[in-house]
Order: C-alpha cells, then sequence, then structure tokens
C-alpha cells in the first residue's frame, strides 16, 4: 500500500505531501489507539482520557517465522515526572496506552554530566563516560591549543561501541537516526542505515526586501496579478540569492499587493506556491546538496514608497547519510533537513513563541516520517531515533517560579500552555511511527537521556578564574596562553576546568610541582562561590580529577577539576564580563547532578516480549539499553558495556 507522507504544519505551514512504495513483504501494523495525527493541539488544561484499552493479540500461524526486531526512540529532554504527568492528564495518548499495555520505570538515570551528547553515547552504548570519551557537550582536548574546545556531538568513541554497530557485526541490520553519536562522519561507527543531524550551510536571519517595480524578466507564465507586480531580491552568505515576486492576486478594484512567491531562479514554475503574510513556505536553494530554510512571510508593507517584504528565513540545512543510496532517496522522498525550533531567533525577537513551536513540530514531524519510511523499507532489526521536542521546549518555556526574569504568573501559564503543546507534537510524531510497527514482533523502547530544571542566574566561570588570576586575556578577551593558567569550558549546569599543564598542554607551563596548588586554588574559587542577592552557595560539588571515577567521568577529556552548579543556576563561558552574575536569559537547562530527581529521564517499553500489565519498575540506568537490546536480539554486547540488561524486558523472553 503506498506510504503517505503526512507532514503536518500548522498555522498555514506550505507543503506538499510525499510517497513512497514500501516492500511487499513489509510487516502489518498493529496500533494501539486511533490516529490522532489530524485533530487540534489541545492545552494544557485537557480532560483526561478514558483507561487505555488492551493491546489486541495478533494471530499468526505456527509455521510464520517470528523476526523480532527493537525501535528505541530517544526522546531528549524528557524528564520522567513532567512527561508521566502529562500522560495522566490524558496528554499524550499514544505515551500513556503504551506504557499501560507496557511497563514504564520509575525514572531513569542519567549520566553525569546530565547532556545530550555524554547520555546518548552512553544510551548508544551501554558505557559511561570514562569509555566513551564524550565527557560533555563541550570539552578541551590536550592535543589542541589551550584555548580550543571540541563539541561532543562532532566527535568520535574512545573506548567504546554503538549498540547499532555491534548489531551489524552480529550480522542484522540496523539503523541510527538523527542520533547523537551516530553520523556518517564516523565509518568505524555508523549503523548499515545512518542519517546524521542535517548539516548547516548558514544561519537563520531576518531581512527586509526592498521591492521594485517588476521589469518582466522572469522566465515562465506569471501568476495573473490585478495590480502592477514587484520584485526583489536578497542573498543568503555563500548559499543562493532569492528572488522575491510580490503581487496582487485579487480581483476588488483595490491595490492588494498580498501574495509573494519565493524562487532561486527569476522564473515562475506552476509548483510554487503564493505565501502571504504569516505563511511559511519551504525552499529549496541548493540542488547539488539538497540544501534548503523555511521561509516565514511576516509582514508585507505597502504604506512605503515601494513596498518592504519582511522575511525570516530559518537556517539552512542539507541531510546527511550513508550508504549514499539512502542520501540520495531521502532527499528525493523528504527534502532538505529541517532546522528545527530556532532559540537564537527566538531570543532576538525575529520569530514570536508561536512560530518557535511551528519549527518544533515541523522538524518532529519530518524526523518521525523519515524514522517510519526507513523502517518500513529498510526493515531493520534495530532502529534508534532521536525527537528534540521535550528540550527545545523546556529550554525557553520552563517559567514556574518568581526567581526567574519576567516571571509572572499569567506569562507561566502561558509557556505551560506552550511546552504542554510541544509535549502534544511529541505524541503526534510517536502516532506517526507507531502507524509502521508491529508490536507484536517489535519490542519499542522510549528513553530519554535528561529532565530539565528551571533556571533563574547566569553564573560567568571564566570570570571567577580571570577575577582569581588564573585567566588571563588579551584586549580582545582573547585567552592569553602564554600567561593563563587555568581556563573553564561550560555545559549547561557543568563545568570543567582545565590548567596550562608542562608537557601536558601544547603550550603548558605549569609546573607538575606547582599544579596541585592551581588546582586548589580553582576548587576554592568555585567553592567559596556564593549567590550575591541570597549568600547561598552556588556549585553543589566540586571534584578534582582524581575523584572523577566516584562518577564514571574519569578520562583525559575531562578536566582537571570538574563541577556542577545547583539547579536554578546556569554557566556561561563567555569570557571578558565585568561581572559573575547575570538573570538568566533563558528558562530552562541540565547537566546537573545526575541524582536529583529534575535530572531523571522516563523509560516506557511495549510490544514483543514486553509484560503488558502497565507495571511501574523499579529506577533502571541509561546504560542498561545497550546491554538490554543485545539480549532482545539474541547478541553478545560489546565488552566495553558497563549496564546490564533490563530484568523485566527480558526475563519474559
Amino acid at each position: 500500500m503506498k506510504y503517505l507522507v503526512k507532514l503536518v504544519f500548522l498555522f498555514s505551514f506550505i507543503l506538499v505531501a510525499c510517497s513512497s512504495q514500501p516492500p511487499a513483504t513489509a510487516a502489518p501494523t498493529q496500533r494501539i489507539v486511533s490516529s490522532a495525527t489530524n485533530t487540534p493541539l489541545p492545552t494544557a488544561t485537557i480532560t483526561p482520557t478514558d483507561t487505555p484499552a488492551p493491546i489486541p493479540t495478533q494471530t499468526l500461524e505456527e509455521s510464520t517465522p517470528v523476526k523480532p526486531s527493537v525501535f528505541l526512540i530517544s526522546w531528549d529532554g524528557g524528564r520522567a515526572d513532567m512527561v508521566y504527568d502529562w500522560m495522566a492528564a490524558g496528554q499524550l495518548p499514544n505515551f500513556a496506552n503504551l506504557a499501560a499495555n507496557g511497563v514504564r520505570a520509575e525514572y531513569a538515570i542519567t549520566v553525569d554530566p546530565s547532556l545530550t551528547a555524554s547520555a546518548h553515547n552512553s544510551i548508544s552504548t551501554g558505557s559511561y563516560p570514562n569509555r566513551t570519551g564524550i565527557v560533555s557537550n563541550a570539552f578541551h582536548n590536550p592535543n589542541d591549543s589551550f584555548y580550543w574546545y571540541r563539541q561532543g556531538f562532532f566527535e568520535p568513541l574512545d573506548d567504546a561501541e554503538p549498540v547499532w554497530a555491534t548489531a551489524s557485526r552480529a550480522g542484522l541490520t540496523s539503523a541510527a537516526l538523527f542520533f547523537p553519536g551516530g553520523s556518517p562522519s564516523f565509518p568505524a561507527q555508523t549503523a548499515d542505515y545512518t542519517i546524521g543531524y542535517g548539516v548547516r550551510d548558514a544561519y537563520s536571519r531576518q531581512v527586509k526586501v526592498q521591492m521594485a517595480p517588476f521589469e518582466d524578466d522572469w522566465a515562465g507564465s506569471a501568476p495573473e496579478t490585478f495590480s502592477p507586480p514587484y520584485q526583489g531580491s536578497f542573498v543568503i552568505p555563500e548559499v543562493a540569492r532569492v528572488h522575491v515576486y510580490l503581487y496582487d492576486p485579487t480581483d476588488d478594484g483595490v491595490p492588494n499587493h498580498d501574495a509573494v512567491l519565493l524562487n532561486i531562479e527569476r522564473r515562475f514554475e506552476p509548483d510554487i506556491p503564493a505565501v502571504h503574510a504569516g505563511q511559511w513556505s519551504p525552499l529549496h536553494l541548493v540542488k547539488s546538496t539538497s540544501s534548503g530554510a523555511d521561509f516565514l512571510v511576516q509582514n508585507i508593507d505597502l504604506e512605503r514608497a515601494v513596498p518592504e517584504v519582511t522575511l525570516f528565513h530559518s537556517a539552512v540545512y542539507h541531510n546527511t547519510a550513508a550508504p549514499r543510496e539512502l542520501l540520495e532517496e531521502l532527499n528525493d522522498k523528504f527534502g532538505f533537513f529541517p532546522a528545527g525550533a530556532d532559540s537564537y531567533a527566538l531570543e532576538h525577537g525575529w520569530i514570536t513563541d508561536e512560530d518557535y513551536l511551528t519549527m518544533l513540530e515541523r522538524a518532529s514531524a519530518w524526523m518521525a516520517e523519515v524514522s517510519a519510511w526507513v523502517y518500513t523499507t529498510y526493515q531493520p532489526d534495530l532502529l534508534m531515533t532521536w525527537q528534540n521536542n521535550f528540550d527545545s521546549a523546556g529550554h525557553v518555556w520552563f517559567l514556574n517560579n518568581e526567581r526567574q526574569p519576567n516571571y509572572s504568573p499569567e506569562l507561566a501559564a502561558r509557556y505551560a500552555d506552550y511546552y504542554a503543546q510541544a509535549a502534544v507534537a511529541a505524541d503526534r510524531a510517536l502516532d506517526i511511527m507507531l502507524d509502521v510497527i508491529d508490536l507484536e514482533q517489535t519490542t519499542l523502547i522510549m528513553v530519554s537521556d535528561h529532565g530539565m530544571a528551571p533556571v533563574h542566574t547566569t553564573v560567568y566561570v571564566n570570570t571567577v578564574l580571570e577575577w582569581a588570576g588564573l585567566l588571563r586575556l588579551d584586549n580582545r578577551n582573547y585567552i592569553d596562553v602564554d600567561r593563563s593558567r587555568a581556563f573553564a569550558v561550560v555545559s549547561g549546569g557543568a563545568v570543567h576546568v582545565y590548567i596550562n599543564l608542562l608537557d601536558h598542554e601544547r603550550d603548558g607551563f605549569v609546573s607538575p610541582e606547582a599544579y596541585s596548588g592551581v588546582q586548589a586554588q580553582i576548587v576554592d574559587a568555585l567553592v567559596s562561590l556564593t549567590d550575591p542577592d541570597t549568600g547561598e552557595l552556588v556549585f553543589q560539588r566540586v571534584f578534582r580529577q582524581d575523584e572523577l571515577s566516584f562518577i564514571n567521568l574519569d578520562h583525559p577529556n575531562a578536566g582537571d577539576v570538574f563541577a556542577q552548579v545547583n539547579p536554578g543556576y546556569v554557566l556561561d563561558g563567555w569570557r571578558g564580563k565585568n561581572r559573575i552574575f547575570e538573570p538568566a536569559n533563558y528558562y530552562g537547562q541540565h547537566g546537573y547532578d545526575s541524582a536529583l530527581p529534575e535530572m531523571h529521564g522516563l523509560f516506557i517499553a511495549a510490544g514483543a516480549g514486553v509484560p503488558r500489565t502497565g507495571e511501574v519498575i523499579p529506577p533502571i540506568s541509561v546504560v542498561d539499553y545497550a546491554p538490554t537490546i543485545a539480549q532482545i536480539l539474541g547478541f553478545e554486547p560489546a565488552p566495553t558495556v558497563d549496564g546490564t540488561p533490563i530484568l523485566a524486558l527480558i526475563k519474559h523472553e
């Protein structure tokens, strides 16, 4: 049967449906609840649903071979208690039905630091950061210049192997889709079918296009206009020039230029949609790479001598995938990788909260559709995919206490509703994937990498080091490597502080004899830091490097000092600030002590081999997922795995 891509763009998002033909041998779909894809987004006050119905039993002939498979979805930033509360309130019916007809954990304990790159690499490998080497979202490597740091999302694993690679070595077929740590850039740790997070070609921007009378120099047949049209253009640096055509499609006797066409050529084409103010439209910008962006027409100003069109375009992205055939088919069927929710644009006032939500929903639906397509087309034994709804929403909308900037009960209620709508979008994405999952033959596992905590105060750690005489900056606020004894690399609520050690760092000068004294000075500066408004201690815990085995973070990439602040504070590594504290400019963060309830993640499993009891099992660890998958699919886990199989999922096998 034809597989219909049902991308849902809310707020008049313009779309074109895509279709593909799955193999005739695709497994039948087994659903728990009916599709909710076309229903409106509910608000935070939805009436609870009825008790979930049990999963129907599928009758199979005894001779029919059953090919077990595992489908894992990671819901980035899905804080356990909040997701479970939304489920109880009836806002996540697909989540709730899976839990009611399977098992869920009280919560899942993440790794330290509780960050996306660290946790996801531990989820995929079953190994702690002291094996993976991904000790944070950002960290310093002593092979680099002292001021340099690396992004954990773009670094290969050290002494660990993703479970999808282990499965492939065991003769199974695997797929890793958008998963942090799963990228075609790392051939040694790819799945058989790998789609990475998209590659950015240009940042987002708001532009004001000055229009001019149309010169009739476009090829093709122009749409009918009842007033003289206008044209203009603008350049996305190193990507493309975008041409804008403004016309009046309404025969009402009044000049009313309210329709816009966008193209990278001066050409009218029948499949280019007219876009009105408040509407979105996708546009392919580079044919050779299938790069593209989503465009929002924000305003058409007709009061000027010549009209002005205000546009916002998302960041420009293209897909990355392996093998090559997969990339070509992905580009052909689904187009460019959507940029997702843009917090920078929201912070700078280029987009509204509603626009941010639309971008979140667009990316979520697109990734769910791609995941469903890969699952039906290639039928992997193991598929692991990623969604970002909860994390993107929590960072910008977790406003719930008076210490947070701009707090008011009214704004908090409004943001809580946006947060809930993002959660509902997650349930819709799950609905898309459930359409193609046969729960009689597939074990569906849903996890998250960490939770989320509200924040109120930003702390500039490098200013702490500078004021302690440990960090020296030049007149451009660059690190003076020859005079700096330490510098900090931060991620959320966690920080690694590195010492410029002789014969360890490339330009190190701190002698081994002086090392412990510098380390003690750093520890003292952090331990003694107090909030000037409340007098409370900022840092919850501070570790010297030789103490990091206590939290499985003892790796050469870790700092000479590692520390985590108390929830409410968020760290910033910016240099040259003349103050240590200032109000936070966003509302949610993670990276804190993994034992804190705010950092706990979700775990839900249903389908083949999972007891249909709705049982709530004791807390588990994120490093337990990889060995559990290996047990379900019948292969030996990698020898570097630290976790153990989750008994509730394998005792019924």
